[in-house]
């Protein structure tokens, strides 16, 4: 795909999944948009992209999320475009430290935000497979058919366990780390757990 193709296709989508108002405030400047150089298009569609990039971390209910919706306000008043910014209240999880310590060996991780939290001394014992004896459990989970492997077998039975805290290794087909759905957000429930990329071990 060219690169002026990409860019246009991408504009474009930007627009729709904005909604048909701000499509009808774009149809007034699509001849411009379509007779534009393609160093102009890029020019606009990278300042864009920019502007929230530099914005920083987006993450909810964060003074960067707070900046980044009254930007785009900005950016659909400025098209014309009827808007509200319509505040809410919730409940959001901040984690420190989160990692496992193996020998001298340290692999970080990212804990289940719907099971409970070690103290900041951390939990320390035998690793073991799940439903074992040993303090700390370990499981994997996979991407593949996730609703049924993760969510509704593994994720349920660490909760069940005995252990202290529980590793789940999130399989995949490529590096990284995949992350669990929190369901029971509200009502945390079960051992410390700690998710790791395959990689990392």
């Amino acid at each position: 795909m060219k690169r002026r193709s990409f860019i246009v296709g991408t504009s474009q989508a930007l627009g729709f999944a904005v909604g048909g108002r701000m499509i009808q405030a774009f149809a007034s400047s699509e001849q411009q948009v379509s007779q534009a150089s393609p160093s102009a298009l890029e020019q606009r569609v990278a300042s864009v992209l920019e502007a929230f990039d530099a914005q920083g971390n987006h993450r909810t209910a964060t003074q960067v999320d707070k900046i980044s919706a009254e930007w785009l306000a900005g950016e659909l008043r400025r098209l014309g475009v009827t808007h509200s910014l319509e505040p809410f209240t919730l409940s959001r999880v901040d984690p420190q430290l989160a990692y496992a310590r193996i020998a001298t060996r340290r692999i970080d991780g990212v804990p289940m935000f719907d099971a409970n939290f070690t103290s900041a001394d951390g939990i320390s014992g035998r690793l073991g497979p799940l439903g074992s004896d040993a303090e700390i459990g370990l499981a994997e989970t996979s991407p593949v058919n996730v609703a049924h492997t993760a969510e509704a077998d593994i994720i349920p039975a660490a909760r069940q366990s005995q252990h202290k805290a529980v590793i789940l290794i999130t399989g995949a087909t490529r590096p990284g780390l995949f992350l669990s759905n929190a369901p029971a957000f509200l009502n945390p429930a079960g051992p410390p757990m700690l998710q790791d990329g395959a990689q990392s071990l």
